[in-house]
């Protein structure tokens, strides 16, 4: 799984007992192989990560006393590099350009409860979707028969150094059958002599590292499998085969879109959101920007206050934006609109209720007291199942 170079620099506990499953190669200054760990407790003097932020901070240096990032650029010629939505420390989705790691997946990158996957989903909102849930192999082999799955693991076969399919990678029913020779195998119970090496004492040993299916890394080559082995979980899910996938529909909503004008109202809100790991996919001032938006990124919530020239919300204008998003069919997701309106106002609540909508908050309660109206505005996003801490 890619994850932000910066990221892992800026917190060396998130660096932790991460193995790389690609080589780290900053040319010509430092290569690291595929497998090495980045950054251990246990261990004193130089580690990994403490070596790339030396070569890192050196190569700034260099850049800005030549006052030319080619310097900087031609050594990071063959680092992984993404281009993705940010949400920075102004609190602005701005497009940015992303120095990767690829990294065999851990516990703190699972969902929906991992510490990274919660920062990265909330840092990097569009580059990590959250999945819909787990499913067994088998059961996402019958999902696409009728249905695109994207797949949010990596997957490979047991010391196989090559992905069969990459994280964020869309299946359908024909990519599945090109990959099904390969895939089928996944679902297959194992042996331990399958899976181990028998040794001449009559045990068994791991030859090469280890990962599960899902590329989590389990234990080093040459580790003798011992009782505590044998009974890992991870273990025992790969001699029974068909592992849990995390897995999404690329149409399922996602993630909160906001419009309004109050750019004080939309900071304490985005501090929030930020704070609290819940995922902003876009905001806007305009009022086109929002229909097309929300029928684009397909958001599961709305929060509309008034936009363009308008003094209060648009009771008709945001009824029509619910209306052209309401759920298709039984699997389908209904877009869920809270209005922020200027002050309490019964008299505008009842139009809107009139319109078909039923949650109001009002911008005047979220500047003189934001706590309560977090509290108010975090137990309704709760009914609709967002997790929060």
């Amino acid at each position: 799984m890619k994850v932000p170079l910066g990221l892992l620099l800026s917190d060396t506990d998130l660096a932790e007992n991460k193995v790389l499953l690609a080589p780290v190669d900053i040319k010509p200054h430092l290569k690291i192989p595929a497998g090495t760990v980045l950054y251990r407790k246990d261990v004193s003097g130089p580690q990994p990560i403490g070596q790339i932020r030396q070569v890192l901070d050196r190569l700034k240096e260099r850049a800005s006393k030549a006052g030319d990032s080619k310097v900087f650029m031609d050594a990071m010629a063959n680092m992984e590099k993404e281009t993705t939505l940010y949400l920075n420390n102004n609190l602005v989705l701005s497009e940015t350009n992303v120095m990767m790691l690829n990294l065999a997946f851990s516990e703190d990158l699972d969902w929906p409860h991992g510490r990274l996957f919660k920062l990265l989903s909330t840092l990097y909102p569009h580059y990590y979707p959250e999945p819909d849930g787990k499913l067994r192999y088998s059961e996402i082999v019958k999902m696409l028969e009728t249905k695109q799955v994207q797949i949010l693991n990596d997957l490979s076969l047991l010391y196989n150094e090559s992905l069969i399919v990459e994280y964020k990678t869309i299946l359908d029913r024909n990519k599945h059958i090109l990959l099904r020779e390969k895939l089928n195998r996944l679902v297959n119970p194992l042996k331990m002599e399958e899976l181990f090496d028998a040794t001449t004492s009559g045990k068994f040993a791991i030859s090469r590292n280890l990962f599960t299916y899902t590329k989590k890394f389990l234990y080093p080559a040459e580790t003798d499998v011992d009782d505590a082995v044998n009974s890992n979980p991870e273990v025992q899910a790969l001699l029974q085969g068909d592992p849990l996938i995390l897995y999404r529909q690329p149409q399922s909503r996602q993630g909160i879109f906001l419009a309004d004008n109050s750019q004080d109202v939309g900071d304490k809100l985005k501090g929030y959101f930020k704070k609290n790991f819940i995922r902003l996919v876009g905001e806007t001032l305009s009022r086109g920007e929002t229909e097309s938006s929300v029928k684009k990124l397909r958001p599961k919530f709305l929060i509309i206050g008034n936009l363009g020239t308008d003094k209060a919300p648009d009771a008709d204008f945001i009824k029509k934006i619910a209306s052209e998003n309401t759920a298709a069919g039984l699997t389908d997701q209904p877009l869920n609109v809270f209005v922020l309106t200027p002050a309490r106002d019964r008299a505008l609540e009842d139009k809107l209720r009139s319109a078909g909508l039923t949650f109001f908050f009002s911008k005047e309660d979220i500047l003189s007291d934001f706590e309560a109206q977090a509290g108010r505005l975090q137990s309704t996003l709760d009914l609709f199942n967002v997790p929060s801490l």
